[in-house]
């Protein structure tokens, strides 16, 4: 079975619940590893939760970070992507630039797990991008079975070259090298890189994190580094959920353009009905030889002059509208042809008026 829990950059603003947490920590002269070390002695790995996930995956794991957060906080116990969410929202709450990093991971021992993702932390502290891992700076599970608490400080502002060593991100960009590696390269433990030039990541994270093209940069970032295209199990079933979520995301582009071009139509149809209206009032007139105080040559000449122009700017209304789905098309088409019959019919009873009121 393969298992990737998704993490983000999330943004949670001024949460109370984190508010209330930061007054707990006993902040020293560096800030991050005050956080750090908080939550490494405060929250244990949940091994029990880690079994669930291997069977079959929890329903608390897909609830929002805010409520992952909430039950990490109550329970004291998380996985990885508890430990990632609590401390990026921690230190995004004190003003730092923070992003929880996914990939996958190797242990000394027992090599490249591609079972599991894993997620760690990127922040920008003192101007630099560091990394921490307080899911392994927390301590470890011993044979699968029991958590071991120790903590292991080696997990704090980790050096990337140190990091690579045993965590790689699926977006190479989180590697925060000048020359990132593969994927074939990390899971065969050459880290000599095969990219020659040197690899702007500061731009290339900030260019990130202001669009909203995350996933489709990721996506291109990892061909860049993976031309080979190498893939273990677990990235080859990132890459594809991505791929996914992109073609969800343009569904969904679609059909809010097509709800917008039908709102439009929606729109233009109303008038064109509020003046076929008026123009059936005026031939019910014209009947009856324009009877009555109302219907005077003026008035008469004026509301079938508004008519056409009306329905003149109703009909380039519906013209300009653009619709991919064949059956909206077809509808479209239909109301354009009866839309033109109509202003023909009002261009005839605009040249009758002017003939009849000389």
């Amino acid at each position: 079975m393969i298992l990737l829990l998704f993490c983000s950059c999330w943004s949670f603003g001024q949460n109370p619940l984190i508010e209330k947490t930061i007054k707990k920590i006993d902040f020293q002269e560096d800030t991050i590893k005050s956080v750090f070390d908080w939550i490494t002695d405060n929250i244990d790995y949940d091994v029990k939760l880690l079994r669930k996930v291997t069977k079959q995956a929890d329903p608390k794991m897909a609830e929002s970070p805010d409520q992952r957060i909430k039950d990490v906080l109550k329970s004291k116990k998380g996985v990885c992507q508890h430990y990632s969410e609590l401390f990026d929202a921690i230190v995004s709450q004190l003003g730092y630039e923070s992003f929880v990093v996914t990939g996958y991971i190797k242990r000394e021992g027992v090599g490249v797990d591609t079972e599991f993702g894993h997620a760690w932390n990127a922040v920008k502290f003192r101007g630099k991008w560091r990394l921490y891992d307080a899911t392994w700076g927390a301590g470890g599970v011993r044979n699968g079975k029991k958590y071991v608490k120790k903590y292991k400080p080696q997990w704090l502002d980790v050096a990337p070259k140190e990091m690579i060593k045993t965590h790689i991100p699926f977006d190479p960009m989180w590697q925060l090298l000048e020359q990132p590696i593969s994927f074939a390269q990390f899971d065969k433990d050459d880290l000599t890189s095969q990219y020659e030039e040197s690899y702007d990541f500061e731009a290339q994270i900030q260019k990130h994190l202001s669009t909203d093209l995350q996933t489709e940069g990721t996506l291109q970032r990892i061909d860049e580094f993976n031309q080979d295209k190498k893939y273990n199990k677990l990235v080859a079933h990132r890459v594809e959920l991505m791929k996914k979520r992109i073609e969800v995301k343009k569904k969904n582009v679609e059909v809010m353009k097509t709800r917008g071009e039908v709102a439009k139509y929606n729109d233009l149809s109303k008038i064109m009905r509020e003046n076929t209206n008026l123009f059936n009032e005026y031939i019910t007139a014209k009947n009856k030889k324009f009877v009555g105080k109302k219907w005077t040559p003026d008035f008469c000449k004026k509301t079938m002059k508004d008519i056409q122009q009306n329905v003149q700017n109703v009909l380039d209304g519906f013209k300009a509208i653009k619709v991919e789905d064949p059956k909206l098309k077809n509808s479209l088409k239909t109301t354009i042809k009866r839309a033109e019959g109509f202003y023909e019919r009002v261009t005839k009873e605009n040249a009758f008026l002017e003939e009849r009121f000389k």
